[in-house]
């Protein structure tokens, strides 16, 4: 997965770390968004077993650092997918237990 950003830097995902469980047949980035107020991009990332997911997470990259943030773990709920952006970038909406969650960020000046 490659994102071309607007200065015609690039971004390789494939690069980030990322946990691949022992026995899963596949596991790749889903949901790419860029944010609109942050240089990060936000996603989801899960593998499968060739049944079913057994990894489902969703995340941040920071694009100037490099910082990856899997936000299952701050947020302590786990199987967090389908992430979104709202359009000021403030917001993330995600799915988790078949809920509908919004996170709201807080900007520390």
């Amino acid at each position: 997965m490659i994102l071309y950003l607007e200065d015609s830097s690039v971004v390789m995902l494939d690069t980030m770390p990322r946990p691949e469980p022992e026995g899963t047949y596949g596991c790749g980035f889903g949901h790419l968004t860029t944010n609109p107020a942050y240089e990060e991009v936000l996603f989801d990332y899960s593998c499968d077993d060739g049944h079913s997911n057994v990894v489902e997470m969703m995340g941040t990259h920071a694009l100037g650092t490099g910082k990856l943030t899997i936000l299952d773990t701050l947020l302590n709920m786990p199987e967090c997918t389908s992430p979104s952006y709202s359009p000021d970038g403030k917001k993330i909406a995600f799915r988790s237990d078949h809920k509908l969650y919004i996170l709201y960020r807080e900007v520390r000046k």
